[in-house]
């Protein structure tokens, strides 16, 4: 869990502080597409921070990311048509 409070003070900081900082805290695998997210609407409340695992297909490890959060892994695909709604 992460909270990242609004920056009333306009004090500002870079992500390579922010990297720094994580990895201070053997938080080296987070997944960062989720914490822009969450940086960019700071909440002030804790919550989930995905992290990234690797992907391997045949002993390959492939260019994109599965993402572990509460547990549960996820793997980003496109969804079938079938199962979007339409128009």
């Amino acid at each position: 869990m992460v909270t990242v409070y609004p920056d009333v003070y306009k004090q500002g900081s870079s992500l390579g502080q922010l990297e720094e900082e994580l990895q201070d805290r053997g938080w080296d695998k987070v997944y960062w597409p989720a914490l822009l997210g969450i940086l960019e609407e700071p909440a002030g409340s804790a919550q989930l921070l995905p992290t990234e695992l690797a992907v391997h297909l045949n002993g390959s490890r492939l260019e994109i990311a599965a993402v572990e959060a509460g547990g549960h892994s996820y793997m980003p695909i496109e969804a079938p048509p079938s199962a979007c709604p339409s128009g």
